[in-house]
């Protein structure tokens, strides 16, 4: 085609968050009771101290338990039904265990009292467990997971990278038979050196690809969203599509105020295809006038604050290309 493309809108687009709590109550609280129940427990079976007075000790996991219910912090919660969780099952084995030894052995009683003790052992030893696996859990998803981001995110790039040479193609037969306006070339020369810009300026290859196609759906009838949705996949036809003028738009409103509009809405992508588009059309115009307007069109980024340094390196670019143009003599009407 003789006219080179601008294009307008597109959308852009990563925490492991973990727990960590000043105090692991759950798990201090849990190896405060064996060590408690350790003591009780060699008291009651060593010295043979009776056991009565160590029956309100049975109440002291539920107690913990309700306690725990009861806080508004969520991970003091957990814990609680840790607690009931491993004890309410145990409980039941300690009191069935408990009446069959009392009615067929005298020492029925003392059993019946240091049972529940070594129960309640046993479960803060379950709450040791839960707890060491949960964090265990934790951290290892807080470290595998990065991982799989990573590994899927070059298992990404590197489809698109595999693209790059399809999209070079694709782009070249389709503009087979355009030229320059100014020059007379291949029009292909166009799409290619904005690729190899955006490959300058960018490490994503669905912007490389973009930069081939950038022009394939406004300049090539045969070509389709559809089918660049099928080929390079739905963000590069997106993309593509977003940096296609509407030429209606264009003939209501003027070029100019239409690119501006336009240019003020893109995003950090889109714009970055768009200045590395504009670079090469301004390093190979030779109207004056086409070169001002370009000026014109970037002006109104001078207002947004979103502009990252590759951004504001291409808009230097841009002005210091018209600037060495028109210093040189090359360009034909337009500002002096």
């Amino acid at each position: 085609m003789s006219h080179p493309s601008h294009r307008g809108r597109v959308t852009t687009t990563d925490s492991s968050v973990g727990e960590h709590p000043k105090r692991h109550f759950g798990l201090c609280s849990a190896l405060a009771a064996v060590g408690l129940v350790a003591l009780l427990n060699v008291l009651i079976t060593i010295m043979g101290i009776g056991g009565c007075i160590f029956f309100p000790f049975y109440a002291v996991p539920p107690f913990l338990a309700l306690l725990l219910s009861l806080s508004a912090k969520a991970s003091f919660r957990r814990y609680a039904w840790e607690i009931l969780i491993t004890w309410t099952p145990l409980t039941m084995y300690s009191i069935i265990r408990a009446v069959e030894e009392a009615v067929s052995d005298a020492q029925g009683a003392l059993i019946y009292v240091s049972l529940p003790f070594f129960l309640f052992a046993y479960t803060a030893i379950g709450v040791i467990v839960l707890e060491v696996l949960f964090r265990i859990s934790v951290g290892l998803l807080h470290h595998i997971r990065p991982f799989f981001k990573r590994e899927a995110s070059l298992t990404g790039r590197s489809r698109a990278e595999a693209l790059i040479p399809q999209a070079a193609a694709f782009a070249e037969n389709a503009h087979d038979g355009q030229t320059r306006k100014d020059s007379g070339d291949p029009y292909f020369t166009h799409p290619r050196a904005v690729a190899q810009l955006v490959a300058k300026h960018s490490s994503d290859p669905e912007l490389v690809i973009v930069g081939y196609l950038h022009d394939t759906l406004e300049d090539c009838k045969d070509v389709t969203f559809d089918q660049l949705e099928s080929q390079f996949g739905k963000r590069v036809a997106e993309l593509v599509q977003s940096l296609t003028n509407d030429e209606a738009r264009i003939a209501k409103e003027g070029k100019v105020p239409y690119m501006r509009d336009k240019l003020s809405h893109l995003s950090p992508d889109a714009l970055l295809v768009k200045l590395c588009d504009t670079l090469h059309n301004t390093s190979q115009s030779t109207s004056g006038h086409q070169v001002d307007n370009y000026l014109k069109i970037i002006s109104v980024l001078d207002d947004r604050t979103d502009l990252s340094l590759v951004h504001r390196e291409l808009i230097r670019d841009i002005r210091a290309t018209a600037e060495s143009r028109r210093a040189s003599g090359c360009l034909k009407g337009g500002g002096a």
